[in-house]
């Protein structure tokens, strides 16, 4: 059969339509690649905060450590102004911003919280209550004991306008002596965790330099169910890093254990895991202990909790130990992940329970946040540093793991997201991500310092929002639901109101009701009632937490 003239030209343009389509098809598939992840250009200044006078009145100047997101979406930054070259400032600052990045006005003077309390003060950590007040914890050199200029315990609650609370404490504050009397001098906090029944877990440095676990009342006084009038001190000399704490009420504080006299090793990762009266829990490691090493000198940062209860614990370490001015900067240190099983032991999830990260494209990793995601995935945060010409460059990251530690391609294609805003110039530039926050949309808030002004070594505040993340909060915590409960949670899911039926309806008058966020905050509690009041939450996954009797229910709820 003889073909017609226009076949070869037919099957010509057959071919390069094919070869069109396929072209737009991968053009199609990289331009969907890249607009997931992206920076939220509606934020802030095209997706980050910016600095000078359209900042707040402090031109957005300072060091973000901890972020809290409230319900409404507005940003509380728990700031460090410090300057160790100026003592004249004498103020706690505390920031917050609109969901769009903007300063909020109706918070302290321009979105700025700013309470006395002496030179070199840190606020370290913040949280944000149900009933919207903040609290935050750090330090201060105010004067304790007639010893001034030395660093001291502050914690403080704030209304929602960023006044103090008068109901906190004295006068909204709780110092040195409220925790410790008077043998807590030189005492320092580093973290806040909201608890059951309204009260908090707070640690950081207490009596003679030692790391201390406390237990706080909602009023500020200290609970004396808990360690010794409220307090557990540990023994080593070691430094308290982060804390969290379980569904259980179990507490796990992370440290910096050092080996005095060690130059070979001189640092280990340190879990100590306190039972939910404030003694040590013998059932994890040795005598409620575990002490870790994953390299000579270890520089451990954050702990999360899997869905699993395996511990995920990371920082950064050193496989030799360097003095002088690189010492824990920058040339030999990498990111490490550690997974402890729910008994301390080293979990065969990782080999030899542990493994090291290495940004690729730079020369060290140092790890500052993680967070737990859906499917126990981690999100972590950071920076990394790349020597150039002699000078140290810092770039701030964003990487998303599988729960078995290894970079998901699935975000940004390599599993990292590098963020260089930090000003070039001959003496390097500063950008790194202290903090993360997971909204329940997937956007990710992110929180830290960067450098603004070349040749210069002043911090701004680094807060960038990312969204298209395709990353969900975790779900699988969840799997605590027991069959068993004698409660119903209807309608669920539910646009936010939920009512609570039982067989005998007179049990009811015996509840207390609590709800958790996917992010472990407590955003309700209730005290005999049939109805639950979530309308103004964000939509998502809630946790109902039921007390009856000495008997604890779980329930999933979704706001939808």
């Amino acid at each position: 059969m003889k073909r017609p003239n226009n076949y070869v030209s037919l099957l010509s343009e057959l071919t390069l339509m094919k070869k069109f389509a396929l072209s737009l098809f991968c053009l199609l598939a990289i331009l969907s690649c890249i607009q997931s992840q992206t920076v939220d250009s509606t934020f802030g200044s095209n997706g980050f905060l910016p600095y000078g006078p359209t900042g707040n009145y402090v031109q957005n100047s300072g060091r973000g450590n901890r972020t809290a997101i409230q319900p409404d979406g507005k940003i509380v930054v728990a700031m460090d102004l410090s300057d160790p070259n100026n003592n004249t400032d004498l103020w706690y600052y505390t920031f917050r911003y609109n969901a769009d990045g903007t300063p909020d006005s109706t918070f302290g003077t321009n979105g700025v919280s700013e309470i006395f309390a002496g030179t070199q003060s840190k606020n370290r950590d913040v949280q944000v209550q149900s009933d919207g007040k903040i609290v935050v914890i750090g330090e201060t050199e105010y004067c304790t004991n007639s010893v001034c200029g030395a660093p001291q315990f502050i914690m403080m609650r704030l209304k929602t306008n960023g006044d103090l609370d008068s109901t906190f404490g004295t006068n909204g504050q709780i110092l040195t002596t409220d925790v410790f009397g008077s043998n807590g001098l030189f005492a320092s906090p580093e973290r806040v965790v909201q608890a059951q029944n309204n009260k908090y877990i707070i640690g950081g440095r207490g009596i003679a330099g030692k790391p201390f676990v406390g237990r706080m009342n909602n009023n500020g006084t200290m609970d004396a169910s808990f360690g010794t009038n409220g307090v557990f001190s540990d023994t080593a000399y070691a430094v308290l890093i982060d804390l969290i704490i379980d569904m259980s009420g179990n507490s796990y504080a992370l440290l910096i254990k050092y080996n005095q006299n060690d130059t070979i090793n001189p640092s280990d990762s340190y879990v100590i895991k306190l039972n939910s009266n404030g003694v040590l829990d013998n059932t994890f490691g040795v005598g409620g202990r575990v002490i870790f090493n994953t390299a000579n000198v270890e520089h451990p940062a954050s702990i999360a909790i899997r869905s699993d209860n395996k511990l995920v614990i990371t920082g950064d370490s050193q496989p030799v130990y360097l003095t002088g001015f690189n010492d824990g900067y920058g040339e030999t240190n990498m990111g490490y992940i550690l997974i402890l099983n729910p008994d301390g032991s080293a979990s065969t999830i990782l080999p030899q329970g542990y493994r090291t990260l290495l940004v690729p494209g730079d020369t060290t990793t140092f790890i500052c946040r993680v967070i737990i995601t859906a499917g126990d995935n981690m999100l972590i945060s950071g920076k990394t540093i790349t020597k150039i010409a002699g000078n140290f460059h810092e770039k701030a990251f964003i990487a998303y793991l599988d729960a078995n530690g290894s970079l998901n391609p699935g975000f940004h294609s390599t599993g990292i997201m590098k963020f260089d805003y930090g000003m070039h110039s001959t003496i390097g530039s500063l950008a790194c991500f202290t903090d993360l926050d997971l909204l329940s949309n997937g956007d990710i808030i992110a929180t830290g310092y960067r450098n603004p002004i070349a040749f210069n070594t002043l911090t701004s505040l680094f807060v960038l929002k990312l969204y298209n993340t395709n990353i969900s909060s975790p779900t699988s915590i969840y799997s605590l639901e027991k069959n068993l409960s004698p409660y119903n949670i209807y309608p669920n899911p539910g646009e936010g109101i939920f009512h609570i039926s039982v067989n005998n309806p007179s049990s009811i008058q015996n509840c207390r009701f609590e709800i958790y966020n996917t992010a472990g905050e407590c955003v309700l509690q209730k005290e005999i009632s049939t109805e639950i009041n979530l309308s103004n939450q964000p939509k998502g996954i809630y946790l109902l937490k039921i007390y009856n009797s000495g008997e604890l229910y779980y329930h999933k709820i979704i706001v939808q």
